[in-house]
């Protein structure tokens, strides 16, 4: 598995370039969404989900799992000792960063202004 999301983020920030975005944010949004996608397989998701599509001013990567987020501060707080944040790290380097999670799945955005 960790094979497989190694890989993502190349594709990913091809895509984001070739799609318009600056070769620094294109690396960015790739390395934030990566970061989320390993984060739901730490979480025991069953399963990730990574989509991107343009829109006329923004480029968006999203992350949906099956896991639940009960933790309504994830990704607001800065992560302390070795905890890793892929949440606080996509709010970090992306102009806008949504997540939506339910019994459902979790959902994450990531936005990128072009």
């Amino acid at each position: 598995i960790a094979h497989n999301v190694s890989r993502l983020y190349t594709y990913i920030k091809l895509e984001l370039y070739v799609a318009g975005l600056p070769t620094g944010a294109a690396g960015d949004l790739a390395a934030a969404t990566q970061q989320l996608a390993l984060d739901s397989l730490q979480r025991g998701a069953a399963e990730v989900t990574v989509q991107m599509w343009s829109q006329p001013h923004a480029l968006i990567c999203e992350v949906v799992d099956d896991t639940v987020v009960d933790d309504l501060m994830l990704g607001r707080r800065v992560p302390v000792d070795d905890e890793h944040d892929g949440l606080w790290r996509a709010n970090q380097l992306c102009d806008l960063v949504q997540m939506r999670s339910s019994s459902a799945g979790t959902t994450v955005r990531l936005h990128a202004w072009k």
